[in-house]
């Protein structure tokens, strides 16, 4: 079991903000070759770009904060082949997105109003780099969706249905990876690597 703390900070001129990240991963082998893994922690973004607004007077946003966790099984057949499958589950909070209620020019532009949930599974196939031959297959499986909450509703409650949710613009449903390669005499190396991905 591994506990870890991270301090973030983010300083510009007049503007500074701070976060602690508290986290937990473990690991445990119930018998030789398999070994269980879980770990779950609190994950900030600093904005980005023009979400700090278009000026020096208009930051007044905060990090986005990102609650991530995840368990997973892997299996050691021999030397060379190894599995691994792994579900994941992501709560997003505090998203920068664009102020719906500007009323005067005193009022952000943009605001820690949005949220979002990212989860799926991933699998993956490795053949390890014994002998001339290395390379591995692994898919992944999942859904980035978002929900923009108004201002003045982010500490009240909101509506639970499913249609309120849209799906992210950069969702990747589908990730499937080939990679191989092969070692030749003379310290030469030929490799190629497969990608299709649907979604952006």
């Amino acid at each position: 079991i591994v506990p870890g703390l991270r301090f973030n900070s983010f300083i510009l001129p007049d503007y500074t903000i701070f976060s602690i990240d508290p986290r937990i991963s473990g690991q445990y082998s119930p018998i030789e070759g398999m070994t269980l893994k879980s770990g779950t922690g609190i994950y900030h973004q600093p904005p980005q770009g023009p979400d700090l607004g278009f000026n020096q007077d208009d930051i007044q946003v905060d990090y986005e904060k990102a609650w991530s966790s995840e368990v997973g099984i892997e299996q050691r057949f021999n030397e060379m082949i190894e599995a691994e499958v792994t579900l994941f589950y992501k709560k997003l909070s505090e998203l920068i997105i664009q102020n719906e209620n500007i009323e005067s020019s005193a009022d952000p532009f943009f605001v820690n109003a949005g949220e979002g949930r990212v989860h799926g599974l991933e699998f993956m196939l490795r053949h390890n780099p014994v002998g001339q031959f290395f390379g591995w297959i692994s898919y992944t499986l999942s859904r980035a969706e978002r929900y923009a909450v108004p201002v003045d509703d982010r500490r009240g409650s909101r509506p639970s249905n499913a249609d309120d949710w849209r799906p992210f613009e950069y969702d990747q449903t589908h990730i499937l990876v080939a990679l191989a390669g092969l070692d030749l005499p003379r310290d030469w190396g030929v490799s190629g690597r497969f990608r299709y991905v649907t979604g952006n």
